[in-house]
């Protein structure tokens, strides 16, 4: 192999050198790269500033950070993965860009020389790069030849930040950070922003909490940008960029149009979060100024430039957030109100004409104080534990309070409810009745807090009085809980599945473009498979089919393998302890280029107590079957600590089974065999299988809603390029794919009767209707709304469709040419979704981001009620029946579904236990159990008889659940991911009782026991 020698360069115009090697590296007789001229004394004076950033062999970035070993990776980006590298005098991180896109050459270079100029304290330094090439020979598959490739390695070093990202940090107005250093924080954020905009001309593109890290002294540095475009008229590097949903500003989100201003709506979100702990303001300003008011007060830290800032802060942060780029701010307009609000000391003027003094909360708008925030029970196992807080009303007048519980543990506070009368205290109790097992979810109480009239009595306290609907002035308050003193939580691997609650048999029948490397939307975790027992884990290897912890079923996973299909198989995992559960699944080995066998490993995830839990793992496409046919996969787990969070993504899972190896957890290890098979090797297959498996194609981008026609077996999917996707699940075909013009996003609805389908635009605000009677063609348009159309509904019987856009709400007629038979307009935020009553089809429901859920009869623009009682924004709903009776269910942003009787127009029941918001709802159409999708793409099957958990399906896509739909006189249901849609068909019958009757009833079907979902 030939291989030039370059001299080292010394400053950076002259490093950029496109096409040839690294200059630093020479070919050992090993066949090995070793360094030369420099090993680590260059990046090591780099990073005490010594030198100026430069081109950086690869050998010595795979040196330091151990051949990018797992353990060494701290974080993922939207293009790679970023490993920490550890140099003699300090650690840099070294981000790796994935093997999987195609880099253009100049525009990578150009992409490290904007980085060269960048230079500002609130910016990540930038170190050096990598741009290495080599020739490796590839043997063909079942030949004795070879063919040779390009293996290109593309990598940046930047400093490394130890102190986490600014994620970490959000806190409501109560606790956490003080408002100093906030709005040091926000400030400092918004200068190096105005280095990159307006000193080197780089949009960011993906500015949000975990983009931006903290160093010790809590200073912000901005960082992730290296991969943005130069400025709004130029190329990207790459055109695949994934989606910070609630940061990412609407114009990218539905047009792809990026400019300054969308960073500018970033920024907004950031700033509001940092000032109420919560992307969004639903009421006025001064529930935020009296939360400060009263932390303020508290700590005698109140002062005039206090309010002064937080009102500005806010007031900017809103203004960032405009819809309409233009009227966003420009970041030199936000630091110009930044120097006003620190070099004023009188009046302040807000934008709308008021002064500080007009807006600021007096006395008497104080809220109740609450000591502490924080509940220590003593705990003790089989007693009672008690403490208390302590209300406090310093105002003039009578305030009432309504104490609830998140919690699935027997919390009692006493009094419950009550008045506090003016300038007194009120003392609660709070019980948690005797615990047989430690548990290790403690949950929380909601403290709500209204002002009411003299002479009021508790008796008349009633929970309308707490709704901020209603125009009352309603304070949120939350407690955390903690327990106090060592908690031993038994485990016990003799717990039968007999003690499990009885559930449905499930499993996954179609799966379509899981975690596509090639789809710009998918998911961003890397498909890079860890090692388990690695050196340091203090690992116990445990015999196949259980790891004390889970139950295993079953011990071996075989993949019957048909050429060019996607092959999926389910694993499932019994938690017959009291304890929440974390494990990983993954290949025991495998070399970094090796092809990927499987899709979206490493599966990770959490196994609440006493309950089943379907992992479902798919091959990825092959022509051949693979030579090498068995493989190893590990399943570790471990007992959840105290301070357990959900995962959201791969690093999560790994920093949590590190630092429960390194704290002396028992972190369990349990070896499967995986087999591919082909066909005719399978065990015998004159009895069919339970579940029929069949398989789709990919989809060809990121889906945003789907629909089941009921009468053809298709299925239609939406996605954010604006197409629509249409599918036969029963041939396994792709139909049609539709563009809908100038969309760029894509609500979908069957219309059976007329053999039509609607796409709904959502920039636009227009409805496409097409008619598939004898090809696709469109038939119709007209435009619903005047922006963004957020949900449809289709009436079962009449002519009707409705549409929502914001707060408003239209009925559409399309007999009488698609005219609008009637406006409702009641709620105060965002309508999500609507539906109409399948049993009283002159009534329909609304979810809103106001919290609240309304019902409506199609013949009046008033409601008929509203249901209140979720502590957020509601994302959606369906109706069922029970025992002739009409109900509704519904799912929200703070992770519970509330089920209501429509007759007493209250709700009756709190799904809880989800660990992410509830995203999307359908009830089964023959069982009596709901299907619910949360954010993180988990879905939970739930009774409907008596509202009990019955099992939990992890697909494999690690994003979030964007549609379900039920087939009618069926059991299966279409369950619709990110970047993935599966068909899953649930049969009513009992769980097998025992591992050993399991065994059995496999073996009555004339299969060994592991192979399951097999033709």
């Amino acid at each position: 192999m030939f291989l030039r020698l370059f001299k080292t360069p010394r400053s950076h115009e002259s490093l950029i050198i496109p096409g040839t090697r690294n200059p630093f590296t020479q070919y050992s007789e090993s066949g090995c790269y070793r360094v030369v001229y420099m090993e680590y004394d260059m990046l090591e004076h780099i990073l005490e500033g010594k030198e100026k950033p430069t081109n950086l062999p690869f050998a010595l970035l795979k040196k330091i950070t151990d051949d990018f070993s797992q353990e060494r990776e701290i974080g993922q980006g939207g293009f790679g993965t970023v490993y920490k590298g550890v140099l003699r005098n300090g650690n840099v991180a070294v981000k790796r860009i994935m093997s999987n896109y195609t880099i253009d050459e100049k525009l990578f270079y150009r992409e490290v020389n904007s980085l060269l100029k960048v230079n500002h304290k609130n910016v990540v330094r930038f170190l050096g790069f990598c741009a290495n090439t080599e020739q490796v020979a590839i043997k063909i598959e079942g030949k004795r030849e070879y063919i040779y490739a390009e293996i290109r390695e593309r990598l940046l070093c930047f400093e490394y930040i130890s102190n986490g990202n600014l994620q970490n940090y959000i806190t409501d107005e109560l606790r956490g950070l003080e408002w100093n250093v906030r709005f040091q924080i926000i400030k400092d954020i918004c200068e190096g922003l105005y280095h990159l905009h307006m000193e080197n001309h780089i949009i960011h593109m993906d500015l949000k909490p975990a983009n931006i890290l903290l160093d010790h002294h809590m200073v912000p540095k901005v960082t992730d940008f290296g991969l943005s475009r130069l400025d709004e008229n130029s190329q990207t590097m790459c055109a695949n960029r994934f989606l910070s949903l609630g940061y990412c500003a609407p114009e990218y989100l539905h047009g792809g149009r990026m400019s300054v201003k969308s960073d500018i709506y970033s920024l907004g979100v950031i700033i509001i979060e940092l000032v109420t702990g919560h992307k969004s303001i639903l009421d006025n300003n001064n529930s935020v100024l009296r939360r400060w008011r009263h932390r303020w007060k508290k700590s005698g830290k109140e002062t005039p430039l206090g309010y002064r800032q937080v009102t500005k802060c806010i007031e900017i942060g809103m203004r960032c957030q405009e819809n309409d780029p233009y009227r966003r701010p420009f970041i030199g307009d936000i630091l110009c109100d930044f120097i006003d609000m620190e070099g004023t000391n009188g009046q302040f003027s807000s934008d709308n004409g008021s002064t500080i003094d007009e807006i600021s909360p007096y006395l008497e708008d104080d809220m109740l104080g609450i000591e502490p925030l924080e509940l220590h029970f003593p705990f003790d196992l089989n007693k009672q534990m008690s403490c208390s807080i302590q209300l406090t009303n310093e105002t003039d007048g009578c305030i009432a309070f309504n104490i609830q519980t998140t919690s699935p543990l027997p919390y009692c506070a006493h009094p419950t409810k009550d008045i506090v009368p003016p300038r007194s205290k009120c003392s609660i109790d709070i019980t948690l009745q005797l615990q047989k097992n430690a548990p290790r979810h403690a949950g929380g109480l909601i403290v709500r807090s209204t002002k009411v009239s003299d002479g009021l009595a508790a008796r008349d306290i009633t929970t309308d009085m707490f709704n901020k609907e209603a125009g009352n002035l309603v304070d949120e308050v939350s407690l955390d809980v903690v327990f106090d003193g060592e908690l031993q939580a038994p485990c016990s691997s003799e717990v039968c599945l007999s003690e499990v609650p009885k559930h449905s048999s499930l499993a996954p029948v179609a799966v379509l473009g899981m975690d596509d490397p090639s789809n710009p939307e998918a998911s961003n975790v890397p498909q890079s498979s860890a090692h388990a027992g690695s050196e340091g884990t203090d690992s116990e290897v445990i015999p196949a089919g259980s790891n004390k912890l889970l139950d295993i079923h079953p011990p071996e996973l075989w993949f019957t393998f048909e050429p060019n299909k996607l092959i999926p198989c389910s694993l499932h995992l019994t938690n017959n302890t009291n304890e929440y559960v974390p494990f990983k699944l993954m290949e025991k080995s495998r070399l970094m280029d090796k092809r990927r066998c499987f899709l979206s490993l490493p599966l990770y995830g959490i196994v609440p107590p006493s309950s089943i839990y379907i992992l479902v793992v798919t091959t990825d496409k092959r022509e051949n079957l693979p030579e090498e046919r068995d493989v190893n996969f590990v399943l570790q787990s471990s007992i959840g600590d105290e301070g357990l969070k959900p995962f959201r993504n791969q690093y999560d899972c790994d920093e949590y089974f590190e630092k429960a190896a390194e704290s002396g957890h028992m972190v369990h290890d349990v070896t499967l065999k995986v087999v591919y098979a082909p066909k005719r090797e399978t065990a015998c297959e004159a009895i069919p299988p339970l579940l029929k498996i069949t398989f789709v194609e990919k989809t060809h981008a990121a889906l945003c809603s789907l629909d089941a026609n009921q009468t053809e077996p298709w299925i239609i999917t939406g996605h954010y390029d604006g197409r629509v996707g249409l599918w036969d699940y029963d041939t396994q075909k792709f139909l049609a794919l539709v563009k809908v013009s100038g969309s760029s996003g894509c609500l979908v609805k069957f219309i059976e009767r007329r053999q039509w389908f609607l796409a709904g635009s959502y920039h636009e605000g227009f409805i496409h209707v097409y008619s598939y009677e004898t090809e696709v063609q469109e038939v119709n348009s007209f435009r619903a709304h005047d922006k963004f159309l957020e949900s449809m509904a289709i009436h079962p019987t009449q002519p009707y469709v409705l549409s929502s856009c914001d707060t408003q709400i239209k009925l559409w007629d399309w007999d009488m040419d698609w005219e609008c038979r009637r406006t409702f307009i009641e709620h105060s935020h965002t309508v999500k979704q609507i539906a109409f009553n399948p049993w009283n089809t002159n009534s329909f429901a609304s979810a809103s981001r106001d919290h609240t859920v309304k019902v409506w009869s199609l013949d009046s623009s008033r409601s008929m009620c509203t249901l209140s009682g979720h502590s957020d924004e509601v994302n959606c709903l369906d109706f069922f029946m029970r025992d002739n009776q009409q109900y509704l269910i519904t799912g929200s942003e703070d992770m519970t579904a509330k089920i209501w009787d429509l007759q007493k127009e209250m709700c009756i029941e709190t799904l809880k236990g989800f660990m992410f918001p509830v995203v999307s709802i359908v009830s089964h159409p023959r069982l009596p159990l709901v299907i619910i999708g949360t954010r993180n793409g988990i879905v939970h099957l739930w009774s409907l008889s008596n509202f009990r958990l019955e099992r939990i399906l992890h697909i494999g896509c690690h994003q979030g659940v964007r549609g379900l739909a039920a087939l009618m006189g069926s059991t299966r249901v279409i369950i619709g991911h990110g970047s993935a849609v599966s068909m899953v068909e649930i049969h009513d019958e009992e769980p097998v009782d025992s591992k050993a009757e399991m065994e059995v009833q496999y073996e009555r079907q004339g299969r060994s026991f592991g192979m399951t979902d097999a033709y």
